[in-house]
């Protein structure tokens, strides 16, 4: 019997969309420390710190002038005892949710992070001995615009306080017993502008995770714009964004309506097409249309060496793709490919001749 499992990421979407403003009680000169959103790889800096650095090779030497991906950490560092007494505060032009945090800390033992609306505490959550570099916490705040994480111990002496990315949000996992129904399918080609995109129908038993009885209690910011994957047998089948949630009785159950990346390429559109009298190869146009739709693909080299001298009018980035595609004589999809990328995804393009789009890691 196949088993089902589906990961669904409440995080409010328009948290990354608002603007923001960061304050930092110190941070070194090679942080800038606004990247704490950005999950993902992170530079390793060499200090001269006690116990700190690695003589493996993994670690780097920063250069005064240049900045690095290091999320953030602080200029001061902890005493003999490994007390310290640092902060990074976030504040929001817009009010939001947050049912969960997750962070990534480096030698960071005790801690706090406080949601504000304003000058007023509305939740909070502390830890003390925390030897966890991947921090996961329930913690139920609504109707915030501020966050302050504060650091007050390392987890050894004379060392920085660091914390390198933070999601104001967690992900919650639904297996067979939480699930009423899933309905999934993936698409397997771009080719034509009209192909069916995936499509996830799924209902789970809400049993505490939200406290509502109709839709009208959901904050709207949790009613759509969330990450859903769905696994069978514990292989990944496709990942999806919620574009409508409904609520059935009373409040027990939530219906999702999901779609994949490709459907919200056909609402968006390429309206930047130059003419290059000297043409201009498949893959620059291929990384111009990503880049202007705002998802990242990787592209075979082999589109450099074709050159065209045609002209994409406005048309929606789907169809964009789509004609990069057929110039470069792309083919559709196989079944068996590996069809997403990690945040912004586009479905492979396989090639027999030319080369294709892959998505980037």
């Amino acid at each position: 019997m196949t088993q089902c499992k589906i990961v669904y990421g409440i995080i409010d979407h328009t948290i990354a969309e608002d603007g923001k403003s960061y304050d930092f009680s110190s941070k070194t000169i090679y942080s800038k420390g606004n990247d704490i959103f950005q999950r993902g790889s992170k530079n390793k800096l060499a200090y001269l710190e006690k116990n700190y650095l690695l003589l493996d090779g993994s670690y780097q030497f920063p250069s005064s002038s240049e900045t690095y991906d290091v999320g953030w950490e602080s200029q001061n560092i902890s005493d003999s005892t490994g007390a310290i007494s640092e902060y990074v505060e976030m504040d929001f032009e817009d009010v939001h949710d947050c049912y969960g945090i997750i962070l990534s800390l480096v030698g960071v033992s005790d801690f706090s992070v406080s949601f504000y609306k304003d000058t007023a505490e509305i939740a909070s959550v502390s830890e003390a001995g925390n030897t966890s570099e991947d921090y996961h916490k329930v913690i139920k705040a609504l109707e915030w615009n501020k966050v302050i994480i504060s650091v007050s111990k390392t987890s050894k002496p004379f060392q920085r306080a660091r914390l390198s990315s933070a999601v104001l949000g967690i992900s919650y996992e639904f297996d067979s017993d939480k699930l009423v129904s899933v309905d999934s399918t993936k698409s397997v080609s771009i080719k034509n502008d009209n192909t069916y995109s995936s499509e996830a129908d799924i209902s789970f038993y809400n049993e505490g995770l939200f406290d509502i009885r109709t839709i009208k209690d959901l904050p709207v910011g949790l009613q759509s714009g969330m990450n859903v994957s769905v696994y069978f047998d514990n292989v990944l089948f496709n990942e999806y964004i919620v574009d409508k949630t409904e609520v059935e009785d009373e409040g027990k159950v939530i219906d999702l309506t999901c779609y994949d990346k490709l459907y919200y390429l056909n609402d968006s559109s390429f309206s930047i097409g130059k003419v290059y009298p000297e043409g201009r190869s498949l893959y620059d146009w291929a990384k111009e249309v990503a880049s202007d739709g705002n998802v990242e693909i990787s592209v075979d080299d082999s589109l450099k060496s074709i050159i065209s001298k045609g002209y994409i009018g406005e048309v929606s980035h789907r169809e964009a793709l789509r004609l990069i595609a057929e110039a470069g004589n792309c083919n559709g999809l196989s079944h068996q490919a590996d069809l997403m990328c990690s945040t912004h995804f586009v479905h492979e393009i396989e090639s027999s001749e030319a080369g294709c789009f892959r998505p980037q890691a």
